[in-house]
């Protein structure tokens, strides 16, 4: 998801100007600002609110985000769990990555050398064998995390890919 994606589909972009570095990925989003990003896109594409998967509650901290309980049995957009994100970065393959074992390739797929410089415009590489971009490398993605594996109210919440 680009900056500019992120932003266009975002509450902010009547309100804002458009983002530096368009082609960026997104980064440095809380797990709560995914969980209404994913409830946002299903509300544009004219998902019905009682099948958004994150709900909105009040907490000490504010307003905070987390996921119904029923999620994973829903229609609207949410982040994939574990096992799916593993799937899409694997894209098939039963190797270490999806490109083999050997790290003889992981330069044209993996983005790994510009932490000093932050995140990199998407899709520079190659990409993997189900036509995703940045699986590795670059940023984190969020996953959907079970209620029961988050220890607080909060939420602990997981990361894969990117600069996990």
């Amino acid at each position: 998801m680009t900056r500019t994606q992120f932003w266009r589909i975002s509450d902010e972009y009547s309100k804002s100007q458009p983002p530096t570095e368009p082609q960026a990925p997104v980064n440095s989003v809380l797990w709560h600002q995914a969980a209404e990003f994913c409830n946002r896109l299903s509300q544009l594409e004219g998902i019905l609110p009682v099948e958004f998967c994150y709900v909105q509650f009040d907490s000490a901290a504010g307003v905070r985000w987390r996921q119904k309980p029923n999620a994973l049995e829903l229609t609207g957009n949410r982040l994939p769990t574990d096992d799916e994100w593993e799937i899409a970065c694997r894209a098939g393959t039963s190797t270490i990555r999806p490109h083999g074992d050997a790290a003889t390739w992981l330069h044209k797929y993996v983005i790994g050398n510009h932490i000093e410089a932050g995140p990199v415009a998407v899709g520079l590489q190659k990409p993997n064998p189900f036509g995703l971009f940045d699986m590795l490398g670059n940023v984190s993605e969020w996953i959907h995390t079970a209620d029961s594996d988050a220890a607080t109210e909060k939420g602990i919440r997981r990361l894969r890919g990117g600069s996990a």
